[in-house]
């Protein structure tokens, strides 16, 4: 599948590039929310591991994510657990203002939302686009795509992951932003 998706970005099926980068509020249909989504992008942000016994937060290095043609997220951090990238859907409001934040809040990110903060709507006003995912009782979590712009979105993730320690909750937001 990912090796599909570069194909479709080699070509330049659906890619906008950064010069005609546009805003994605109120937009409601499918294909020209994924058309103007599909790329390769820089991810800039950092993470939150909260256990029993353990509160951190780290930077997330950087890596490529990949979005498709097809609505396929090629993640490392979801790649790793489950081999693959993860299919995604349009959703309803995942994400308000208040829950943006609290998540950018948690991760010590607040930055991000200077960086999307030129739009002229909130995340209730733009398209989410959400996939979950799951490797039996270990692993389960959502990722959610935020397209602020064709050139930046915000990527949020939830996961919980149960081990010897317990159980984690893994907390990520980022940046992403067309290579």
């Amino acid at each position: 599948m990912k090796f599909v998706s570069l194909i479709f970005l080699a070509l330049g099926v659906g890619a906008a590039t950064s010069a005609h980068a546009e805003s994605l509020c109120g937009w409601t249909d499918e294909a020209d929310i994924r058309a103007a989504m599909v790329g390769i992008f820089t991810q800039e942000g950092a993470m939150s591991i909260e256990t029993e016994t353990l509160s951190v937060t780290q930077a997330i290095e950087d890596s490529d994510v990949v979005l498709d043609p097809a609505g396929w997220v090629m993640l490392p951090m979801v790649e790793n657990w489950l081999g693959h990238g993860l299919e995604t859907a349009l959703s309803g409001v995942i994400y308000d203002v208040d829950g943006v934040d609290d998540l950018l809040a948690a991760v010590e990110a607040e930055w991000i939302a200077d960086a999307v903060g030129d739009t002229s709507c909130g995340p209730e006003d733009l398209p989410q686009v959400s996939g979950v995912f799951g490797t039996g009782e270990d692993v389960s979590g959502r990722v959610t795509v935020i397209p602020y712009f064709s050139d930046r979105m915000v990527l949020l993730t939830q996961t919980e992951v149960r081990g010897d320690w317990g159980l984690a909750f893994l907390t990520t937001a980022v940046l992403l932003t067309r290579q």
